[in-house]
Protein backbone atom coordinates (compact mmCIF):
# COMPACT_ATOMS: atom_id res chain seq x y z
CA UNK A 1 0.00 0.00 0.00
CA UNK A 2 2.92 2.12 0.49
CA UNK A 3 3.84 1.47 -2.53
CA UNK A 4 0.86 2.29 -4.02
CA UNK A 5 0.80 5.64 -2.49
CA UNK A 6 3.96 6.40 -3.36
CA UNK A 7 3.31 5.75 -6.76
CA UNK A 8 0.19 7.68 -6.67
CA UNK A 9 2.19 10.64 -5.46
CA UNK A 10 4.77 10.37 -8.02
CA UNK A 11 2.50 10.28 -11.20
CA UNK A 12 0.54 13.39 -9.38
CA UNK A 13 4.03 15.25 -9.53
CA UNK A 14 5.07 14.39 -12.82
CA UNK A 15 1.21 15.32 -14.26
CA UNK A 16 1.65 18.66 -12.54
CA UNK A 17 4.72 19.01 -13.59
CA UNK A 18 3.62 18.23 -17.32
CA UNK A 19 0.51 20.26 -17.12
CA UNK A 20 2.73 23.27 -15.74
CA UNK A 21 4.88 22.95 -18.36
CA UNK A 22 2.39 22.79 -21.07
CA UNK A 23 0.70 25.90 -19.58
CA UNK A 24 3.68 27.91 -19.32
CA UNK A 25 4.56 27.24 -22.58
CA UNK A 26 0.85 27.59 -23.95
CA UNK A 27 0.95 30.95 -21.83
CA UNK A 28 4.12 31.49 -23.78
CA UNK A 29 3.11 30.87 -26.86
CA UNK A 30 0.03 33.09 -26.92
CA UNK A 31 2.15 36.18 -25.31
CA UNK A 32 4.69 35.59 -28.15
CA UNK A 33 1.59 35.93 -30.69
CA UNK A 34 0.56 38.91 -28.85
CA UNK A 35 3.43 40.77 -29.37
CA UNK A 36 4.45 39.69 -32.49
CA UNK A 37 1.34 41.74 -33.25
CA UNK A 38 1.42 44.67 -31.32
CA UNK A 39 5.20 45.03 -33.09
CA UNK A 40 3.56 44.54 -36.71
CA UNK A 41 0.86 47.16 -35.70
CA UNK A 42 3.74 49.36 -34.13
CA UNK A 43 5.87 49.17 -37.58
CA UNK A 44 2.46 49.66 -39.21
CA UNK A 45 1.72 53.08 -37.74
CA UNK A 46 5.39 54.18 -38.49
CA UNK A 47 5.03 53.16 -42.14
CA UNK A 48 1.46 54.83 -42.53
CA UNK A 49 2.67 57.58 -40.90
CA UNK A 50 5.84 58.28 -43.06
CA UNK A 51 3.82 57.83 -46.23
CA UNK A 52 1.38 60.32 -45.29
CA UNK A 53 3.75 62.52 -44.31
CA UNK A 54 5.50 62.05 -48.02
CA UNK A 55 2.13 62.91 -49.73
CA UNK A 56 1.43 65.58 -47.92
CA UNK A 57 4.80 66.87 -48.18
CA UNK A 58 3.88 66.98 -52.17
CA UNK A 59 0.83 69.12 -51.66
CA UNK A 60 2.71 71.65 -49.17
CA UNK A 61 5.48 71.63 -51.98
CA UNK A 62 2.83 72.36 -54.93
CA UNK A 63 0.96 75.30 -52.56
CA UNK A 64 4.66 76.90 -51.99
CA UNK A 65 5.38 76.42 -55.70
CA UNK A 66 2.86 79.12 -56.15
CA UNK A 67 4.70 81.21 -53.80
CA UNK A 68 8.23 81.21 -55.40
CA UNK A 69 8.10 81.15 -58.74
CA UNK A 70 8.47 84.84 -59.42
CA UNK A 71 11.65 84.63 -61.10
CA UNK A 72 10.87 82.04 -63.81
CA UNK A 73 7.37 83.01 -64.69
CA UNK A 74 5.09 80.04 -65.76
CA UNK A 75 3.47 79.94 -68.72
CA UNK A 76 -0.92 79.51 -68.25
CA UNK A 77 -0.29 75.60 -69.09
CA UNK A 78 2.11 75.48 -66.71
CA UNK A 79 0.22 76.92 -64.09
CA UNK A 80 -3.06 75.12 -64.64
CA UNK A 81 -1.11 71.92 -64.53
CA UNK A 82 0.06 73.10 -61.16
CA UNK A 83 -3.61 73.25 -59.84
CA UNK A 84 -4.52 70.15 -61.67
CA UNK A 85 -1.54 68.32 -59.93
CA UNK A 86 -2.27 70.33 -56.51
CA UNK A 87 -5.95 68.49 -56.81
CA UNK A 88 -5.00 65.20 -57.57
CA UNK A 89 -2.50 65.42 -54.65
CA UNK A 90 -5.09 66.29 -52.31
CA UNK A 91 -7.28 63.14 -53.88
CA UNK A 92 -4.71 60.62 -53.68
CA UNK A 93 -3.47 61.96 -49.88
CA UNK A 94 -6.87 62.09 -48.77
CA UNK A 95 -7.87 58.44 -50.02
CA UNK A 96 -4.63 57.16 -48.00
CA UNK A 97 -5.81 58.92 -44.96
CA UNK A 98 -8.87 56.95 -45.65
CA UNK A 99 -8.01 53.84 -46.23
CA UNK A 100 -5.49 53.86 -42.92
CA UNK A 101 -7.07 56.18 -40.73
CA UNK A 102 -7.41 53.12 -37.61
CA UNK A 103 -3.63 53.21 -37.82
CA UNK A 104 -3.85 57.13 -36.21
CA UNK A 105 -4.72 57.94 -32.62
CA UNK A 106 -7.98 60.18 -32.41
CA UNK A 107 -6.41 63.39 -32.12
CA UNK A 108 -4.06 63.46 -34.76
CA UNK A 109 -7.73 61.95 -36.99
CA UNK A 110 -9.53 65.10 -36.13
CA UNK A 111 -7.04 67.22 -37.10
CA UNK A 112 -6.45 65.31 -40.32
CA UNK A 113 -9.92 65.42 -40.98
CA UNK A 114 -10.13 68.81 -40.57
CA UNK A 115 -7.29 69.65 -42.77
CA UNK A 116 -8.97 67.62 -45.85
CA UNK A 117 -12.47 69.30 -44.74
CA UNK A 118 -10.51 72.40 -45.54
CA UNK A 119 -8.32 71.91 -48.41
CA UNK A 120 -12.13 70.80 -50.01
CA UNK A 121 -13.59 73.96 -49.12
CA UNK A 122 -10.73 75.84 -50.02
CA UNK A 123 -10.77 73.80 -53.79
CA UNK A 124 -13.26 76.06 -54.95
CA UNK A 125 -11.17 78.99 -55.25
CA UNK A 126 -8.55 76.38 -57.37
CA UNK A 127 -11.12 75.20 -59.57
CA UNK A 128 -12.02 78.74 -60.18
CA UNK A 129 -8.55 80.22 -60.85
CA UNK A 130 -8.42 76.93 -63.00
CA UNK A 131 -12.00 77.96 -65.19
CA UNK A 132 -9.96 81.42 -65.50
CA UNK A 133 -7.23 80.06 -67.05
CA UNK A 134 -8.78 78.02 -69.57
CA UNK A 135 -10.81 81.29 -70.75
CA UNK A 136 -8.06 83.14 -71.28
CA UNK A 137 -6.02 80.25 -72.86
CA UNK A 138 -9.13 80.58 -75.42
CA UNK A 139 -8.57 84.48 -75.96
CA UNK A 140 -4.85 84.10 -76.98
CA UNK A 141 -3.50 83.70 -79.80
CA UNK A 142 -0.14 82.00 -79.65
CA UNK A 143 3.23 82.75 -82.12
CA UNK A 144 5.34 79.65 -83.35
CA UNK A 145 6.90 79.06 -80.15
CA UNK A 146 3.41 79.34 -78.19
CA UNK A 147 4.46 82.16 -75.99
CA UNK A 148 3.48 85.79 -75.44
CA UNK A 149 5.41 88.35 -73.42
CA UNK A 150 1.32 89.53 -72.86
CA UNK A 151 0.57 85.85 -71.56
CA UNK A 152 3.83 86.18 -69.47
CA UNK A 153 2.54 89.01 -67.70
CA UNK A 154 -0.91 88.00 -67.74
CA UNK A 155 0.09 85.01 -65.94
CA UNK A 156 1.89 87.04 -63.58
CA UNK A 157 -0.65 89.28 -62.59
CA UNK A 158 -3.33 85.89 -62.25
CA UNK A 159 -0.28 84.14 -59.90
CA UNK A 160 -0.09 87.87 -57.94
CA UNK A 161 -3.60 87.77 -56.83
CA UNK A 162 -3.96 84.07 -56.93
CA UNK A 163 -1.21 83.81 -53.63
CA UNK A 164 -2.64 87.20 -52.35
CA UNK A 165 -6.54 85.30 -51.58
CA UNK A 166 -6.79 83.96 -47.86
CA UNK A 167 -7.33 80.79 -48.81
CA UNK A 168 -4.59 80.43 -50.87
CA UNK A 169 -2.82 82.21 -47.55
CA UNK A 170 -5.08 79.87 -44.86
CA UNK A 171 -4.17 76.50 -47.29
CA UNK A 172 -0.72 76.88 -47.00
CA UNK A 173 -0.15 77.59 -43.07
CA UNK A 174 -2.57 74.83 -42.57
CA UNK A 175 -0.69 72.50 -45.16
CA UNK A 176 2.50 73.47 -42.82
CA UNK A 177 0.76 72.58 -39.44
CA UNK A 178 -0.35 69.36 -40.42
CA UNK A 179 3.05 68.07 -41.11
CA UNK A 180 4.03 69.64 -37.45
CA UNK A 181 1.54 67.76 -36.04
CA UNK A 182 2.37 64.46 -38.39
CA UNK A 183 6.07 65.03 -37.14
CA UNK A 184 5.45 65.01 -33.74
CA UNK A 185 3.50 62.08 -33.89
CA UNK A 186 6.07 60.18 -35.47
CA UNK A 187 8.70 61.01 -33.25
CA UNK A 188 6.23 59.77 -30.59
CA UNK A 189 5.97 56.27 -32.33
CA UNK A 190 10.30 55.92 -32.97
CA UNK A 191 10.53 57.53 -29.62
Amino acid sequence: MNNQINYLQLVLTFATVVSTTLLTWFLNSVSKRNEIKLVNYHKDQIDKTKELYSKLSDINILINYFFLDDRNPLSLGEFKGRITQLTKSFQYSYSFFLRNRILFPDELKIKLENYFQEFRKRRKVLFAQKETIEHVEQQYEYDDLGNLYEEEMYVNSIIEAFVKKEEIIELRNSSKQILTDLETYFKKLVN
